[in-house]
């Protein structure tokens, strides 16, 4: 069923130019399945909601997100149901996809209730981070038209995180979000493979800045 899944979300994905897409979602699963080792839960729930979470995003409108219940609308016909996957398992994996977006440091809360949805939310973030977080980070602003880095707008995170509104510059994002994740990983695993995924981008803007002010 894991393979029915994947060659149906490659075909979704394929659509994708933001960092999004399939190549994110099966790294997602690979890191899902590895902390899944360490901390248990339902690995099939765990590895169908890893390569599902993005589903939508290739669709994605300010009104319709990837959370939204349209999106689990689409999830659950477009994806699921039209590979035969055991209705039954199918509201566990939405509640995750709808969830796994929740940031304690958000607007929301984290939401997120089952052991694998945190697990889900640790392998999300985990690809987020790092030296493949930093290129995803500039490819999703530049699809959206952004920036590299603003100058102009102070560097300083949001009081509340909101994945819906976009941020100055990709630069921008670090501070808002990508340095608050290794804090706030759900497991222990999650909080083992972030050290070092977090202390690279922190050395990374160390360089970006010393370049952007003409240091080095």
């Amino acid at each position: 069923m894991i393979d029915k899944v994947e060659k149906r979300m490659k075909e979704i994905l394929d659509q994708d130019k933001t960092g999004h897409d399939f190549p994110h979602s099966k790294r997602v699963f690979n890191l899902g399945m590895r902390i899944a080792e360490k901390e248990g839960g339902d690995k099939e729930i765990i590895g169908v909601s890893c390569l599902v979470h993005d589903a939508y995003r290739p669709f994605e409108t300010k009104e319709l997100t990837h959370t939204s219940d349209y999106a689990l609308f689409f999830i659950q016909k477009r994806v699921l149901e039209y590979i035969g996957y055991p209705i039954e398992k199918i509201p566990a994996i939405l509640e995750i996809v709808k969830y796994h977006e929740d940031y304690p440091f958000g607007v929301t809360g984290n939401r997120m209730k089952s052991p694998e949805g945190l697990i889900v939310q640790d392998a999300d973030r985990l690809d987020a981070m790092g030296a493949i977080g930093i290129a995803r980070c500039i490819k999703f602003t530049a699809a959206k038209g952004g920036e590299i880095y603003d100058p102009t707008v102070p560097l300083k995170p949001s009081k509340k995180y909101n994945p819906d509104i976009p941020n100055p510059s990709a630069i921008h994002h670090f501070p808002d979000k990508l340095l608050n994740l290794k804090k706030y990983m759900n497991t222990a695993e999650g909080k083992r493979l972030a050290e070092h995924r977090h202390d690279y981008m922190v050395a990374y803007l160390r360089e970006f800045f010393a370049e952007w002010d003409g240091k080095l």
